[in-house]
């Protein structure tokens, strides 16, 4: 699924461009371990303690004007846990494919109870949803990244 990108002028060594990505151009991802800097730690904890503190005041569907046949919670859950693991991958590809799964699930849970295109003002309240249940490990810095 992946192969190793050969040296040329353009790209470094030791580069890897995963094969589902290849319909996007120009994107070449790292295979390197991802550690994040002491800075983007400070920032994480930060974002980590806010995220922490929305918890403390339960958050509904409600809040955030979701519409109840927009929502189902088994595909936020499930988005949750895809997000969740954020922390547990080390290489930019798999990082990027838990978020890319957990998108797919909230995107595909807006889209499939519409008959027309769903637009921001349906997503990114799941999304907001979403990250809130899953406080991911490091988000803001792996997004730098």
């Amino acid at each position: 699924m992946q192969r190793l990108v050969e040296d040329t002028d353009d790209v470094h060594p030791g580069v890897v461009e995963a094969d589902h990505y290849d319909d996007i151009e120009g994107v070449t991802l790292s295979a390197a371990p991802f550690l994040p800097t002491p800075e983007q730690w400070e920032v994480d904890l930060a974002f980590s303690r806010r995220l922490r503190a929305l918890k403390t005041f339960p958050i509904t569907r409600q809040h955030l004007e979701i519409k109840e046949s927009t929502w189902e919670s088994s595909a936020v859950n499930r988005a949750q846990l895809h997000l969740s693991k954020l922390g547990d991958r080390d290489s930019g590809p798999d990082k990027l494919l838990c978020i890319q799964e957990a998108f797919d699930m909230i995107v595909g849970m807006v889209r499939g109870t519409r008959s027309s295109v769903a637009g921001a003002d349906d997503s990114v309240p799941c999304v907001i949803m979403m990250v809130i249940g899953a406080d991911p490990t490091n988000l803001v810095s792996t997004i730098d990244y």
